[in-house]
């Protein structure tokens, strides 16, 4: 894994010619003192951009869930 630091406006490009772009939005505690991190995320429409825990799902609704998913992925992209 490569650990790359940025600070609060800064970003990181993935890919090779860099069709992915992850900006750190904002950087704060939340009310127990840890940090919280709001990144946004910008690719192409053909990469879908999802949170892990979305993909952990039964292996009996597998199929269903990530075919589900991946419709609502259609037009969800905004802009950084």
């Amino acid at each position: 894994m490569l650990v790359i630091y940025r600070k609060e406006g800064e970003s990181i490009l993935v890919g090779r010619f860099g069709e992915i772009r992850i900006k750190v939005l904002k950087i704060s505690f939340d009310s127990n003192g840890r940090f919280t991190v709001d990144l946004g995320f910008q690719a192409p429409k053909s990469i879908p951009v999802c949170r892990e825990e979305l993909f952990q799902v039964p292996l009996s609704q597998e199929v269903g869930n990530l075919t589900q998913l991946h419709s609502s992925w259609k037009g969800n992209h905004e802009k950084i």
